[in-house]
């Protein structure tokens, strides 16, 4: 992201939302890097959501087996 001030344009990378506040008809809202321990925590989070649906998805292939099994498919 790129913000332009009178100062010049600086770019940042990671931002997080912080605060937004409704002023009148216009909105401001605070932006914050995020920190090194947030983004590790979004990692670890991601991994976490990935292997939850990576088990589910073998419960679900299980389950159609052992279906299969009783019906005398297999």
């Amino acid at each position: 992201m790129t913000i332009e001030g009178p100062d010049g344009a600086q770019t940042y990378q990671d931002m997080k939302l912080v605060q937004i506040s409704k002023v009148g008809k216009s909105y401001w809202f605070i932006l914050a890097e995020k920190t090194a321990e947030e983004k590790q925590k979004e990692l670890v989070a991601a991994a976490l959501a990935t292997n939850v649906n990576s088990i589910t998805d073998l419960q679900l292939a299980l389950a159609e087996v052992y279906e299969m099994i009783i019906a005398g498919g297999i």
